[in-house]
C-alpha cells in the first residue's frame, strides 16, 4: 500500500485530474487523467463509490473520460457499474484496470468481477475497444486482460487501440488509443407526445391489467425499473404521436 501523496501530483504540458481512494492513513490505488493544457477540460462531479475520476473533454464536440480502478479484492455490483454509467454524458469513453476476467475480451476464465462487467455492457449496449493481453503475473508468469477501454455505442469504431511494447517497469501494459476518428453524436429529433388526447380510461385500465401479478421475487430496484417501464409504454399506447416537421435553415449567400 502507498503512501498518502504528500504533494500534488503534476507534469508538465498537463492538467491533471485524480482521485485519490484513501483507507484510514494509508492510500489504496489512485486514478488519473492527465489532459494536454492546450485541449479545454472540465472535471465532472461523480457520486459513486467506485474509484473513478471523469472530465468533460471538447476535441471539438463534448466527450467524456472516465478512469477507473477496481481493486482485486473488492467486489463490485451491478448497482455500483449501473450508476456509474448513467451519470456519464454520452459520447464516453471509460478506461482503466477493471481486475475482472471474462473470455468475451480474451480472458482464460470467468470471475465476478467479469460477470457483473459483461452483463453492464450487454444492458447498456457498450463497446469494448480491446482484446489483447494487458496484465503480466509475474508469480505464476501468465498473461490476462484486466485493462480495458469501453465506450458508448456511438463511438464502436471510431478508435484504434494497441498495446504499448515497452511495460515501463509495470506489470501492466500501457494501452494506446488514436482518437482521430472520434465521431461527434448525430442530433436526433426527439419525439413530442400530445397528452391533451391522450386516452386516460384506456391508460388505467390496460395499466391495471398489465400489472396484476408483478414479480415480487425480483429485486426492488428491478421491480422499480419494471413498474416504470410498463407505464412509459402504456403512455405511449394511449397518447397520439404528432408528425414532425423538420424546419431547413434558409442559407442566405
Amino acid at each position: 500500500m502507498n503512501p498518502i501523496p504528500r504533494k500534488p501530483i503534476s507534469l508538465r504540458n498537463y492538467t491533471i485530474f485524480n482521485q485519490p481512494h484513501l483507507s484510514d492513513t494509508k492510500a489504496k490505488g489512485n486514478v488519473l487523467l492527465a489532459i494536454e493544457k492546450s485541449l479545454f477540460a472540465e472535471e465532472l462531479i461523480i457520486l459513486s463509490s467506485l474509484q473513478v475520476v471523469a472530465v468533460r473533454l471538447f476535441v471539438p464536440f463534448p466527450v467524456t473520460l472516465c478512469s477507473i480502478y477496481l481493486p482485486l479484492s473488492e467486489k463490485i455490483s451491478k448497482e455500483q457499474l449501473s450508476d456509474l454509467v448513467s451519470s456519464l454524458e454520452p459520447p464516453f469513453f471509460i478506461a482503466g484496470d477493471f481486475n475482472a476476467h471474462n473470455p468475451l475480451w480474451g480472458g482464460s476464465s470467468i470471475n465476478h468481477n467479469g460477470k457483473i462487467l459483461e452483463e453492464c455492457i450487454d444492458y447498456y449496449n457498450l463497446v469494448i475497444h480491446n482484446t489483447a493481453r494487458t496484465h503480466f503475473n509475474s508469480t505464476y508468469h501468465t498473461w490476462s486482460t484486466i485493462d480495458l477501454i469501453i465506450s458508448s455505442a456511438s463511438q464502436a469504431g471510431s478508435i484504434l487501440t494497441y498495446p504499448h511494447k515497452d511495460l515501463a517497469g509495470s506489470d501492466h501494459t500501457p494501452l494506446l488509443m488514436n482518437p482521430s476518428a472520434f465521431r461527434s453524436p448525430q442530433p436526433q429529433i426527439q419525439p413530442r407526445w400530445n397528452y391533451r388526447k391522450t386516452d386516460w380510461l384506456q391508460f388505467k385500465s390496460s395499466l391495471e391489467d398489465s400489472w396484476k401479478n408483478p414479480d415480487l421475487s425480483a429485486s426492488s430496484d428491478d421491480i422499480i425499473h419494471q413498474f416504470t417501464s410498463q407505464i412509459i409504454e402504456t403512455a405511449k399506447s394511449c397518447t397520439p404521436k404528432p408528425k414532425t416537421t423538420q424546419f431547413h435553415k434558409k442559407l442566405v449567400w
